[in-house]
């Protein structure tokens, strides 16, 4: 039965995973980037992640970016981690403020969370670090 799951399920190598697509802005430090092209709606079966599983790879610790000048920091998890129930979260901080997120933005959709990112990125770098 294991068999004809990973049979049925798509198998991707964790070697050749994508990062998502993101469009970053000049003077954003990626701190981690653990954020596959992956969706969490697919099953697929990984090799190199043990029984293959790909919800491994849905932490509380996707994507971490951090501006110096302004200050600010974008986090992306996964919560609860691992779990098919859960969802992507965005938390922008100020001065790693976590007690008072400047945004917090949730989605299940890999996309509507990618898209969700680069617009809140490109509002901070129009705005010059300013989100009042």
């Amino acid at each position: 039965m294991k068999k004809l799951k990973q049979i049925l399920m798509k198998k991707k190598s964790l070697k050749n995973l994508q990062l998502a697509p993101l469009r970053i802005p000049t003077g954003w430090k990626i701190i981690n980037n653990n954020f596959y092209d992956i969706s969490p709606d697919m099953e697929y079966f990984i090799d190199g992640i043990p029984n293959g599983d790909s919800w491994e790879l849905f932490t509380q610790d996707l994507l971490q970016l951090q501006h110096d000048h302004y200050n600010l920091v974008l986090d992306l998890g996964w919560y609860p981690e691992a779990d098919s129930k859960g969802n992507y979260k965005i938390v922008l901080l100020k001065k790693y403020d976590w007690e008072n997120p400047i945004r917090t933005i949730e989605s299940i959709n890999k996309d509507k969370t990618i898209k969700a990112i680069n617009k809140l990125l490109s509002e901070i770098s129009k705005n010059h670090g300013n989100l009042d």
